[in-house]
């Protein structure tokens, strides 16, 4: 009896599909094109899956596409199977992706900051492009894994990132209070050898506190940016041990 209860929404999966669209552009605060292609599994859980969905960039002259996805699985709560519109997305998982960035799109990524993360997010082996002013695609780097979720036991939203850079392995892990408006980042490049952590605070002027290590090398930094412009100060920083003192304003 249990399995026919989970086994329910593939009945009316296809009358779902506008407001499972409608869930996922307030999840990725992004217009989506979606195809009509919508499936239905029990295994490993509940979820549905759609194919070759297109995250859409657009601006006053073009539409364009900002991310090109080859699945996208919404996972769903196995509560009020019986009631559609009563279901209610528990987690998404993206494979296969590709996310091409430019410096105005970046500003898609601002809900992350700003707000509660509606739903988390896995994406799996996917690619991220920067597109330059000459509007030439740079590698920013291949993703293992990038999860996007909300950490409720500190309410905070936390992203960790598992990937290669210039054929490099990089870990990224960054917690967002976006409600004290501060972010704490970790990135390592244990190939390098490499650690940088950042403690920002980015209410209406940015200020943070900036390490960058290798080897016997430690920079730290306090850094602020006001009105446009930028100060950087040196706060107990060495090279091979050599102490270093360095100041920008």
């Amino acid at each position: 009896l249990y399995l026919i209860y989970l086994s329910i929404p593939s009945f009316y999966k296809n009358d779902l599909h506008i407001k499972l669209v409608g869930d996922l552009q307030n999840s990725f605060n992004q217009d989506l094109s979606i195809p009509k292609n919508i499936k239905y599994s029990i295994i490993p859980r509940p979820h549905f899956i759609y194919s070759d969905v297109k995250f859409l960039d657009k601006d006053e002259t073009k539409i364009s596409n900002f991310a090109e996805i080859k699945k996208l699985k919404i996972f769903i709560s196995q509560k009020n199977l019986f009631n559609k519109q009563k279901i209610k997305i528990k987690f998404i998982v993206i494979e296969d992706g590709n996310f091409y960035f430019n410096k105005n799109n970046l500003k898609k990524l601002n809900f992350i900051f700003n707000s509660k993360i509606n739903s988390d997010i896995l994406i799996k082996k996917s690619n991220l492009f920067y597109k330059n002013a000459d509007k030439e695609l740079v590698t920013l780097l291949s993703s293992k894994d990038i999860k996007i979720e909300y950490d409720k036991k500190n309410q905070r939203n936390s992203i960790v990132l598992i990937g290669k850079i210039f054929n490099t392995s990089i870990k990224i892990q960054s917690f967002i209070d976006f409600i004290s408006k501060k972010n704490n980042t970790n990135i390592f490049l244990k190939d390098l050898k490499l650690k940088i952590k950042n403690e920002s605070i980015y209410k209406k002027e940015y200020s943070s506190y900036n390490q960058i290590k290798s080897f016997r090398t430690s920079l730290n930094s306090n850094i602020k940016i006001n009105e446009n412009r930028l100060y950087i100060k040196s706060n107990e920083s060495n090279f091979q041990q050599i102490p270093l003192n360095y100041k920008i304003d």
